[in-house]
């Protein structure tokens, strides 16, 4: 007979905060309306600073080997797809990298 000692544990699982860096009137405009600001694929290759954008977004490099073969795909997808940008980091270097003047984080929490 194979005796296994049974091990419990007592797992804890933190949810992350997600921070939303924004302007105050975007701030303003998510409390008393419910309408927040999203942006898209398209408009962040536009950014001339990798902080706020990347002209490569969207973009995909597909590579597949087998039978002594290398396929290569270049793919490109969501130009009009709506993003949420958001951190799990709350901090006023973050404002000042994203350029805004607040956040607000999980549960309508407003931080300035």
């Amino acid at each position: 007979m194979i005796s296994l000692p049974i091990v419990i544990r007592n797992w804890h699982i933190k949810t992350p905060e997600v921070y939303r860096y924004m302007d105050q009137i975007y701030i303003e405009e998510f409390f008393k309306t419910g309408k927040i600001r999203l942006s898209a694929f398209k408009l962040f290759k536009q950014y001339p600073d990798e902080q706020l954008g990347d002209n490569q977004e969207g973009l995909n490099t597909l590579v597949g080997f087998g039978d002594g073969h290398t396929i290569i795909a270049r793919t490109q997808h969501g130009d009009n797809s709506l993003i949420f940008c958001a951190s799990t980091e709350g901090s006023e270097n973050l404002m000042n990298i994203f350029k805004t003047k607040g956040y607000f984080k999980e549960r309508g929490k407003a931080i300035i």
